[in-house]
């Protein structure tokens, strides 16, 4: 009882096979299921395999080395080092700006309760220090 190669998938030809050598393990009279002459794999079908995972290795290649390029440009652009020293100098000249305004108003309480501070004298020179000029629309 002999099963037609042609109509059975290579698939359906291992699992017969394997099946087959299970039932008859060890014994000379077991049937041959399949014709001998007939292969299981093509070599069209080994060149097709083989040349589609040529092509699955590049296509994974290529997108592993343009990963890792990008990755290591986007790092390059983005120095964080650099961006926290910037942070930190601004942060300290701000904190430097405020130490002097409260200086500045510590020194001004100081002398108003000694009676030498006369608020009128430092709005004038807070006036006269920095003259606005007209705008050119303006001719009055």
């Amino acid at each position: 009882m002999s099963i037609s190669a042609a109509r059975l998938t290579p698939l359906t030809r291992t699992v017969v096979r394997h099946l087959t050598a299970r039932r008859f393990k060890g014994s000379s009279a077991a049937p041959s299921p399949i014709e001998p002459d007939t292969a299981l794999v093509s070599t069209g079908t080994h060149v097709r395999n083989a040349g589609l995972a040529v092509v699955l290795l590049s296509f994974c290649g290529g997108v592993a080395y343009y990963s890792m390029r990008a990755v290591g440009q986007a790092a390059a652009g983005d120095d964080p080092i650099a961006s926290l020293r910037q942070e930190a100098m601004v942060a300290q000249e701000r904190h430097e700006k405020e130490e002097k305004q409260t200086q500045e108003s510590q020194d001004m309480l100081k002398k108003f309760k000694a009676g030498d501070y006369d608020p009128d004298r430092y709005e004038d020179e807070d006036d006269n220090s920095a003259p606005r000029k007209k705008p050119w629309w303006k001719v009055w």
